[in-house]
This record gives C-alpha cells, sequence and structure tokens, in this order.
C-alpha cells in the first residue's frame, strides 16, 4: 500500500523522477521498503529518532510521503544524470543528501518550519 502511495506521488510532484526510473525499471520498493518497515530508523541517527517519531506520531503517513519526497527532490539532480541503478538509487536509499556528504536528518532544525515553526516542516512543503 504504502509504496504504491509513493509511486503515485512520485508520479503527480516529481514526475522526471518517474520517468527516469520507469525508463530504467526502478521500481518503489527498491528503495523505500526498509524505510517503510523501520520507518526511517535504519538512516536516522538515533540521537534523531525521538524528534522523527515526535512528528510522524503527530503528522502520521502525510509526513512520511513528504519526506520522502523531500529526500528525492533533493537529490533529483544526481538520480536524473545517473545511467546506473546503483548511482540512482545507493544515495535515496542511505538518506544522503545530494552532496553525498551529509546525512538528510540534517534537515531536522527545518522540521518545524516545514509544520509551521521554522524548522524541518518547511523544507517538506517547499518539495511540494
Amino acid at each position: 500500500k504504502h509504496t504504491q502511495i509513493i509511486d503515485m506521488l512520485i508520479l503527480e510532484q516529481l514526475r522526471a523522477i518517474y520517468c527516469h526510473f520507469c525508463d530504467h525499471n526502478i521500481k518503489v520498493e527498491m528503495f523505500a521498503t526498509d524505510w517503510i518497515f523501520t520507518l526511517f530508523s535504519c538512516v536516522i541517527p538515533i540521537e534523531h529518532l525521538g524528534l522523527f517519531f515526535d512528528k510522524f506520531f503527530k503528522h502520521s503517513w502525510i509526513f512520511f510521503y513528504k519526506l520522502v519526497l523531500h529526500l528525492l527532490k533533493l537529490n533529483q539532480e544526481t538520480i536524473l544524470s545517473a545511467e546506473d541503478i546503483s548511482e540512482m538509487i545507493s544515495p535515496i536509499k542511505e538518506g544522503k543528501l545530494k552532496s553525498g556528504t551529509r546525512n538528510f536528518l540534517s534537515l531536522i532544525p527545518l522540521y518545524d518550519k516545514i509544520f509551521g515553526k521554522n524548522s524541518w516542516v518547511d523544507a517538506l512543503i517547499n518539495c511540494e
């Protein structure tokens, strides 16, 4: 269910990435299954999990989906320029930003902006 929703959101919000994934036979399950089963705990440093779960329990799966879209948007240039499946999937599966040097959880200070308090929420809204 969640992978189907993510797939449809990518189609609607990030069409270039969706088409690129289709061209290379990349399925959402290839990079999002671990995130779904672990609620991102496979990539979020343990010291930030509490903040993630606070936002997840407050905003539910909508927050999760926005985070997925935001992570893809941050890596859009890398994804679209890659021709090899591992080059496309590795940065997003590992939760890295486009620079490849910072974990996407470095965005947590932006959390409240996304949902209204000058923090992460603003960054996620901007991915719409």
